[in-house]
């Protein structure tokens, strides 16, 4: 299985994470960005994006899309949770080499990324 990691920056913000599908996750990021009825709205990367986004006058399609790499990670005789976590070692890996600083924590962390009302 091909597993897509990419960084979405602007400005000094930086988000990486991973993906099997890039092209759905791209539109799933934007719609949680800018859709005030999305489920993952009020986490803090997307609040960022937006108020760095409204700041400067700018839209979504001004975020800088980077593939860093794909890497086809062998899905034989592993679980499913095998595979998770080989990939979050992964964007862990890239998260820290990157400077990430839009995730609240790293992968194989807390979620703590949620901002509560």
């Amino acid at each position: 299985m091909i597993y897509t990691f990419y960084m979405l920056c602007i400005g000094e913000l930086k988000y990486v994470g991973s993906t099997k599908n890039w092209s759905n996750r791209l539109s799933d990021h934007k719609y949680n960005c800018l859709n005030p009825n999305a489920p993952k709205y009020l986490y803090n990367c997307y609040i960022s994006f937006r108020e760095y986004l409204q700041t400067n006058n700018l839209t979504w399609e001004h975020i800088e899309k980077h593939i860093i790499t794909e890497i086809d990670i062998n899905t034989e005789k592993k679980t499913k949770e095998e595979i998770r976590k080989e990939v979050f070692k992964l964007e862990n890996t890239f998260c820290r080499i990157m400077g990430d600083n839009m995730n609240a924590s790293l992968p194989l962390g807390n979620n703590v990324n949620f901002v509560e009302e």
